[in-house]
């Protein structure tokens, strides 16, 4: 019956350290580039907030970057590719995103 205790104990305690270190939040700092890209914040912080563990999106924190909060449910390339996706037409003219990790 200890064994069965000690077994089940363990176990209890490994998840929750795996759970917490899996769940913990995460910033990431990606520079924005690309043709006429930060023109449009409304686009980019919509796509990011989209994805599945982003906590939040802050394009004033540092010029010309989108610093992202995330938990461990995403990945920052992740989050790299849902920028370089963006692109459109405004006014007949084309902007499209590009991204890259700078932390």
């Amino acid at each position: 019956m200890k064994v069965k205790m000690f077994i089940l104990g363990l176990l209890m305690s490994s998840s929750l350290i795996a759970s917490t270190a899996w769940g913990a939040d995460q910033d990431v700092a990606i520079m924005l580039g690309g043709e006429g890209c930060e023109s449009h914040p409304d686009q980019i912080t919509k796509a990011l907030m989209a994805q599945k563990g982003v906590k939040s999106v802050d394009l004033k924190k540092i010029e010309g970057h989108a610093v992202v909060t995330f938990d461990g449910s995403t990945k920052p390339e992740t989050l790299v590719k849902v920028i370089q996706d963006l692109k459109g037409t405004k006014d007949g003219v084309q902007w499209h995103c590009e991204a890259m990790i700078m932390n």
